[in-house]
């Protein structure tokens, strides 16, 4: 993580201003759009058009590093808003972006409004989809965490997974709760079991942009049925089917995980079984992350949108993969 930028919402907001000054003219009305991770406003430029100001909270090397290639190369689709400019940032101004701002409601906030109609969900789980199958006809050098080259910082996609894997573990040990902490330790033995039993075939993997975040508050549904995906941070140069997995860890046991899988197409067996390893593998690093920093306990975190416990779907994944993989 980098250092922090700003000393208040304030200061980040004066910034904000002044780029936006320096691309747009005065801004003629702004407001703060909530962020966990950084500081969004809404500006409202002098003709009426309105705009997302998106200024990073921190520095590094790899900030904006992936959001910049995903707007470069993906732009044209209409899930990528229009981008008035990105400047990653330096040592004496931080990163900023500008882009354009999309009136709707997000995908978490349309749930029941979509289940009640399948149509419109099966139209908005197909471009959900597309988004994901665009992203990862990107290709990339290396696996795993992208650099500020564009490059993967591990040499194959089994080395990546064996370096998460490491990592996981190291979490798993730090959960107090026994029960969770014995049912995350099955998990692993699942997991690595897996790995070992699929290594010829995660060896073949291609590296692709794989999006990572692929959560119901990520993507907006405009006024006009146009679907967004709103935050283009987070990804892995990874096997595409990471993605797939992603998706599951935030959307198994519902229809939009059906009917999504449905919108992908067929998939081969050990595809399949793959899905649900990346799936086991998301559940746990999220639920590892919540029980550690006392988010929430183990038995009452689920993922968004999602009224399966994180607890459940991770048993649901292991009960699968030892029968089946």
């Amino acid at each position: 993580m980098g250092a922090e930028r700003f000393t208040s919402a304030e200061s980040a907001r004066a910034y904000a201003g002044s780029v936006f000054r320096g691309r747009l003219g005065e801004p003629v009305d702004t407001c703060v759009i909530p962020n966990s991770r950084n500081y969004l406003f809404r500006m409202e430029a002098g003709d009426g058009h309105e705009y997302v100001v998106k200024v990073y909270a921190s520095t590094s090397e790899l900030i904006g590093a992936c959001e910049a290639v995903a707007y470069e190369r993906l732009k044209g689709n209409s899930f990528i808003r229009k981008c008035f400019g990105i400047d990653r940032g330096n040592a004496g101004a931080p990163a900023w972006a500008i882009f354009e701002y999309v009136r709707g409601e997000t995908l978490l906030d349309s749930i029941d409004r979509l289940q009640a109609d399948p149509q419109a969900q099966r139209h908005v789980m197909h471009e959900i989809a597309r988004f994901v199958r665009d992203c990862t006809a990107i290709g990339v050098q290396g696996y795993g965490d992208i650099d500020a080259q564009f490059r993967g910082a591990r040499p194959s996609w089994p080395d990546f997974i064996e370096h998460y894997l490491d990592h996981l573990g190291r979490s798993v040990c730090n959960v107090q709760d026994v029960a969770a902490r014995e049912q995350m330790e099955r998990g692993m033995r699942c997991l690595q079991r897996f790995v070992v039993h699929v290594s010829d075939f995660l060896r073949t993997r291609p590296s692709t942009f794989a999006p990572v975040d692929l959560n119901m508050a990520n993507f907006l549904i405009g006024r006009d049925g146009r679907l967004v995906a709103l935050d283009l941070e987070n990804f892995l140069a990874a096997d595409p089917l990471l993605a797939l997995g992603e998706w599951a860890g935030h959307t198994f046991g519902t229809s939009r995980y059906d009917v999504f899988m449905a919108e992908w197409g067929d998939l081969a067996d050990l595809e399949r079984a793959s899905v649900r390893f990346y799936a086991l593998l998301c559940n746990m690093d999220v639920l590892m992350y919540i029980v550690n920093n006392g988010i929430a306990t183990a038995g009452e975190a689920h993922p968004w949108g999602n009224p399966n416990r994180f607890v459940d779907l991770v048993g649901g994944h292991i009960a699968w993969l030892n029968a089946n993989a």
